[in-house]
C-alpha cells in the first residue's frame, strides 16, 4: 500500500512538472506568435501604402518615403530573424520566407526607383527612363496584388494551420 502511495505521488509529481513545462512552452509559443503577428501586420500596412508611394515617385515627389519604406521593411526582416531564429522546422517558416522576400523584392524595386529619380534629377528624363517607369509600375502592381493575397494567408497559417480554404482570403486585423 505504501509503495502504491509513493508511486502515485511520483506520477502526480511528474504530471505536475510536465504540465508546468507544457504551460511554459505554450506561453513562449504564444508570445512568439504575437510578435510575428505584429511584424506581419506591420508589413501588410506598409504594402497597403505602396501604390501611393510609387505614384509619388513617378510624379517626382520627394524620395524620402522610398528610403523610409525600404528601411522599415529591412527592419521588419531583421526583427523576424531575431524572433524566429533559424526558420527550418519552425512553424513560422513560411512567414519568415514571406517577410524576407518582401524585403528583398522591394529592395530591388527601390534600386530601380533610385535610378529613375537620379535620371530625372540630372535632367535625363528620356524615353529610356519612361520605359523603366512603366516596367517598374507593372512589376510593382503584380507583386502588390500577389502579396495582398499571400500575406494574410501566411497569417492564417500561424493561427489556424495551413488550410487550403484560407489561401488568398484577406484578413482585417482587429484594431
Amino acid at each position: 500500500m505504501k509503495r502504491l502511495l509513493i508511486t502515485l505521488s511520483l506520477l502526480m509529481g511528474i504530471a505536475i512538472a510536465s504540465d508546468a513545462s507544457f504551460q511554459k512552452q505554450l506561453k513562449e509559443y504564444n508570445e512568439k506568435k504575437n510578435e510575428i503577428y505584429t511584424i506581419l501586420v506591420t508589413a501588410q500596412e506598409k504594402l497597403s501604402t505602396s501604390t501611393q508611394v510609387l505614384n509619388d515617385y513617378e510624379n517626382g515627389i520627394d524620395m524620402q518615403s522610398a528610403i523610409v519604406l525600404r528601411r522599415e521593411l529591412n527592419k521588419l526582416s531583421n526583427q523576424s530573424d531575431e524572433i524566429i531564429g533559424s526558420p527550418f522546422g519552425s512553424p513560422f517558416a513560411s512567414c519568415y520566407a514571406t517577410i524576407q522576400m518582401l524585403s528583398n523584392q522591394y529592395g530591388a524595386r527601390f534600386d530601380m526607383v533610385y535610378d529613375i529619380y537620379n535620371a530625372r534629377k540630372n535632367g535625363k528624363d528620356d524615353m529610356g527612363t519612361l520605359n523603366k517607369i512603366g516596367r517598374l509600375h507593372e512589376t510593382w502592381m503584380s507583386y502588390r496584388d500577389q502579396y495582398d493575397k499571400s500575406l494574410p494567408a501566411c497569417l492564417r497559417e500561424i493561427f489556424e494551420g495551413p488550410k487550403d480554404e484560407y489561401r488568398g482570403v484577406v484578413i482585417t486585423p482587429s484594431k
